[in-house]
């Protein structure tokens, strides 16, 4: 893969905003910050139903994934990327250290707890100043956050929960998106409409 020479304000999705992956990677990261920035904002409070104890305990999971993205974007930034791709993984890395608040004030659990199996099976990938690299991994995790929220959606009884993680499943495809056009692969109209994903495994809570 060849980077592009992209700025982030530049970044554009080869296909209109109507796929889950190019909902608003046209916007590249400027409108990502923008969004995401509302997402968080919203009141969850708003929800008419509250999470239940099965919820709380998924979405403390979800918590725990979050913090351990945040780490591997951080891990990112200070490896030495420069340019488009160090503010990508400095935006990105806050986006996943909003949602993981999110979720800590929706369940009363501290935000100190990473996945920590997660975090090691990807340091490695994420710890580079190369972009193709860079890129590639965090694509993949994105789309495997993707796929594994919206796996979850279903399991949830509140609509509280469903409502925060549908909103952090579009921002996923959003961060995607613009992953994808970084890398060189916004004319890949398979890799954008039908990207690979894994499910991510969850942990059981544990105590910080």
């Amino acid at each position: 893969m060849t980077p592009k020479g992209h700025t982030p304000v530049d970044l554009e999705s080869a296909q209109p905003a109507t796929s889950r992956r190019s909902l608003v990677g046209a916007l590249g990261v400027a409108g990502l910050v923008t969004g995401a920035a509302l997402a968080v904002a919203r009141p969850v409070s708003a929800a008419p139903y509250p999470p239940t104890d099965a919820d709380n305990a998924k979405l403390t999971q979800a918590l725990q994934v979050e913090l351990a993205a945040k780490l591997l974007y951080r891990d990112a930034a200070d490896a030495g990327l420069t340019d488009a791709a160090l503010q990508v993984a400095q935006v990105f890395g806050n986006n996943h250290e909003a949602y993981a608040d999110q979720f800590a004030a929706m369940t009363g659990v501290s935000a100190d707890t990473f996945n920590a199996a997660l975090y090691e099976e990807l340091k490695d990938d994420f710890s580079t100043s190369d972009v193709a690299q860079f890129t590639a991994a965090a694509w993949e995790l994105e789309n495997n956050l993707a796929a594994t929220y919206s796996d979850l959606f279903d399991s949830f009884e509140s609509v509280q929960s469903q409502t925060v993680v549908a909103s952090i499943v579009v921002v996923n495809a959003r961060m995607a998106t613009v992953l994808a056009d970084l890398a060189g692969l916004s004319d890949d109209v398979n890799i954008l409409f039908d990207p690979p994903a894994e499910l991510i495994t969850l942990t059981e809570p544990q105590e910080s």
